[in-house]
Formats: C-alpha cells, sequence, structure tokens
C-alpha cells in the first residue's frame, strides 16, 4: 500500500521557516511543494539551499498568489508574528483567515493557540472561516504551543485534586544567532526608556500567547478564567557582552522576568511564568 503524502507549503524561512523546510523533507509522509518568501534576494532559490540541504527542486517565490495556486493540503504558516513586527499587526490574522477560507489547512507559530482566550467574537471568525473552506487551524510552538500548556495539562490527569498548576521556563538566548529575534522582537539590549517606548505591541503579543495558555488549561481542568494578572522584572546589563546575535551594551536590558496568574472561579490558580536571558 502506497503511503499518503500530504503536500504542503511552507510559508517563510527564517529560522523556524529553514528548520520547517528540512523537517517537512525529513518525513516520508511529507512533500513540500511550494515556498513563500518575503526577501526579494530568496527569490528563484531552491528550498534546499536556503535550508542549507541538498537542492530539493521546489524554488522560493515572492507571488503569494502564484504559490498558493499550487495544489496543496497544508500551508505551514511561520513568518515573525505581525502583533509583534511590521506595519499591519492584523497581518498575520488576514492572511490566516484567507487561507481558510481557500480551503488550506494552516499550522502556524505566530499564535491561534486556542483563540478562546481572545473572546466569543474571535473564535467565531475562526470557526466560519473553517467551515466555509472546509479546512482546520492548529498554532503550537514550544512554549507556549507544548511545555507550557500540552504537557501541564497531560500531566494533570495523574492529580486527583488540582489546586494551582504552575508552569516556568527559564531561558538563555546567547547562542541565538538571530538579531531580529533578540533584539527587534524580545527588545534585549534597550535601554529602560527605549523598552518603555518600543513594548506595546511587545507586550500585548506575549502576553496574548500566554494567556492561550492559560485558557487552555483551564478549559482542560473544568476550570473558568476570571481574570488573569500580570508583571514584569527588567534586569539591565552590569557590562558590554557579545553574544551571536550582536552586543548587549553596559546598561541595557539581559534579563526578563514575567509572570501571568489566571484567577479561575473556583479559586484555582494557573501560573505562567517566564524568565529569560540574554546570557
Amino acid at each position: 500500500m502506497t503511503e499518503k503524502k500530504y503536500r504542503v507549503i511552507q510559508w517563510s524561512s527564517g529560522n523556524v521557516g529553514k528548520a520547517s523546510i528540512r523537517g517537512i523533507c525529513n518525513r516520508s509522509d511529507l512533500e513540500l511543494v511550494g515556498l513563500i518568501v518575503s526577501d526579494e534576494k530568496k527569490n528563484g532559490l531552491d528550498a534546499g539551499t536556503i535550508s542549507g540541504i541538498d537542492e530539493i527542486g521546489v524554488l522560493a517565490s515572492t507571488n503569494i498568489e502564484e504559490v498558493l495556486s499550487i495544489k496543496a493540503d497544508c500551508v505551514n504558516y511561520t513568518p515573525l508574528a505581525s502583533l509583534r513586527l511590521g506595519d499591519d499587526p492584523d497581518a498575520d490574522k488576514k492572511n490566516i483567515l484567507f487561507l481558510l477560507r481557500r480551503g488550506f489547512n494552516v499550522v502556524t507559530t505566530v499564535g491561534f493557540l486556542y483563540p478562546k482566550a481572545f473572546g466569543e467574537d474571535f473564535e467565531k471568525e475562526i470557526q466560519d472561516a473553517c467551515l466555509e473552506g472546509g479546512s482546520s487551524l492548529h498554532g503550537t510552538g514550544i512554549a507556549p504551543g507544548w511545555l507550557s500548556d500540552l504537557v501541564p495539562l497531560t500531566m494533570s490527569g495523574m492529580s486527583e485534586e488540582i489546586s494551582e498548576v504552575r508552569v516556568t521556563e527559564s531561558s538563555e538566548f546567547s547562542y541565538y544567532p538571530s538579531e531580529e529575534i533578540v533584539f527587534d522582537t524580545m527588545l534585549m539590549g534597550k535601554s529602560l526608556q527605549q523598552y518603555e517606548q518600543e513594548s506595546v505591541r511587545y507586550e500585548g503579543w506575549i502576553t496574548g500567547l500566554f494567556s492561550e495558555a492559560i485558557y487552555l488549561i483551564a478549559d482542560g481542568i473544568g476550570s473558568n478564567i476570571v481574570n488573569i494578572e500580570k508583571s514584569i522584572d527588567l534586569i539591565t546589563s552590569n557590562e558590554d557582552k557579545e553574544i551571536a546575535a550582536g552586543v548587549v551594551k553596559k546598561g541595557t536590558i539581559s534579563g526578563q522576568r514575567r509572570k501571568w496568574i489566571g484567577h479561575c472561579d473556583n479559586n484555582v490558580e494557573i501560573i505562567q511564568e517566564a524568565i529569560w536571558r540574554a546570557y
């Protein structure tokens, strides 16, 4: 019996996009059939060349409509989140709704982990697009998307009674060679004044992601969220420090500690804590 291959279009070719291309090519049940890129320098390059593997005969294109004319089962949508960067914060939502209505199943890392967290209207908009296109949406990631929510929710099955779910992440980014992620997205290496001026979209985006994780867990354990309380502590560097993404200068942000506490109507607390260090 011949194994079915699901045809996949990859949208983006940054760090996550390159890893996705390699992952798709390593799967016997997946076939990469298209690659959408935003960088004109990559237009026409082989997807294998872009991702650091052998050529595979799929050429990158900046022409979105041209790529979407290819018959495919799924679009793996992994650009940098528009809620965080870019001119249009709603670009990802518009793109994903468009894809769903066109009949593409969508897997994404930009959010959409648990749309219920953003209210009934938002959730219904996603559901209506899926019904219109006969499609599905799966939001995923490492944390949130797996470690922050699915793992603790699975582990909760071993408990007879739950009063608190606490997830603490501690990550260090000195090895991560992306100025765009570490400095532009996470605002490491910024002064406290710069952070205050530039962090509105960052805080909104990151709080949205962890709120989705909290709502997902709450529903999974039979609790209802009343409100989510958040806090943040920023640490500055006491020296100039070179890391893979660039230089964190003395006096600029080198560490961030965030906490979100979901208070439930049955006195359960769901706590998400993230400790991020530039080095």
